[in-house]
């Protein structure tokens, strides 16, 4: 976490120096999370109401931030996809040069760069927010026809006895709900994000593919 600007997108090549540098965006590992959380930890460690083993893994890991490869002797066989792929996103330490173990030989780890907050990678941290908004109301059993959905294919994979599906929307750029931030034309859109909002509990959702696509028109 430089209080200079930054000049180069990488690591040095070091490893002692790469362990200090490869911690995530808090900029602290394990030992460093546990000093800077320490209220929340001391509040954490006077519940009653978790179990211990609860409790040893929030200590372990303050932020929750610690990178795990998807192939790992910690995960049972019997792990699924999305349970192996829980902890792949995580920033500390994953971007490690070291390889597996004595039983593979690839390097197990997400990237090679520094995670930062600036996605484009042009060394400005911008501050503007100018974005179309479209809103899609997700609910069960969508037909073709609702918000967008276009095609509806049904997978012989089951989530939780329920078959799986995979809906396509095709969303038109003109047909948004608002605009934020004084935006008024389509060029110069760098990004596209997603966020979820009133989910009454867990749910899964997997996004297979973007694209922007061009239709005649008539």
């Amino acid at each position: 976490v430089s209080n200079n600007n930054v000049t180069s997108q990488f690591f040095e090549n070091n490893d002692s120096i790469r362990l200090q540098q490869d911690v995530g965006l808090d900029g602290v590992d394990n030992d460093g999370e546990r000093v800077l959380f320490k209220d929340y930890l001391d509040d954490i460690e006077n519940r009653p109401d978790l179990e211990p083993n609860v409790v040893d893994q929030i200590f372990n890991d303050p932020s929750n931030d610690d990178f795990r490869y998807f192939i790992n002797s910690n995960y049972p066989s019997s792990a699924s996809v999305l349970d192996r792929y829980k902890r792949f996103n995580n920033m500390d330490k994953n971007s490690s040069t070291i390889l597996g173990n004595e039983d593979n030989d690839f390097i197990v780890n997400s990237t090679n760069l520094p995670d930062t907050e600036d996605i484009n990678r042009d060394n400005v941290l911008e501050q503007g927010e100018a974005f179309f908004q479209y809103k899609i109301a997700l609910r069960p059993a969508m037909e073709i026809g609702d918000d967008f959905i276009v095609d509806i294919i049904e997978s012989q994979e089951e989530v939780n006895g329920i078959p799986a599906r995979w809906l396509k929307f095709e969303i038109p750029l003109t047909e948004f709900d608002m605009t934020f931030g004084g935006i008024d034309v389509f060029t110069n859109i760098q990004f596209m994000r997603i966020y979820l909002t009133d989910f009454a509990k867990p749910v899964v959702l997997r996004i297979a593919d973007f694209n922007l696509l061009a239709k005649p028109e008539g």
